[in-house]
């Protein structure tokens, strides 16, 4: 069996999750809310959430609660928000300085 952390079994679970999270290309979509639950980003959480609560039972001998297992994968899928948030936030500030001047240019008061 593997080593694991009892202080720590949340922030274990979101590595796990944020490790599995970076394989696959899936991302939440607004766009694409389902009242049945069968969108792909929802169909790979559950499938992680699945796979999680196995590797736990096989490696570790017992498996997270359902709550435990949901809180760490949005733990990493916050995470994983929070890595991709500031590269879109300074593209959109470029992008705004960029048609400031665009827009100054073409009346003329450059």
């Amino acid at each position: 069996m593997h080593q694991y952390s009892q202080s720590k079994p949340l922030e274990e679970l979101r590595k796990w999750f944020q490790h599995r999270l970076e394989q696959d290309k899936v991302w939440f979509d607004p766009n694409r809310l389902s009242y049945d639950g069968n969108t792909p980003y929802d169909l790979l959480c559950y499938r992680l959430q699945a796979e999680a609560a196995r590797y736990w039972r096989e490696t570790y001998g017992f498996e997270p609660t359902p709550g435990q297992l949901s809180q760490a994968f949005f733990m990493a899928e916050y995470e994983r928000f929070q890595a991709v948030h500031p590269k879109l936030y300074r593209t959109w500030r470029k992008l705004k300085c960029w048609f400031g001047f665009l827009l100054l240019a073409s009346r003329g008061h450059l």
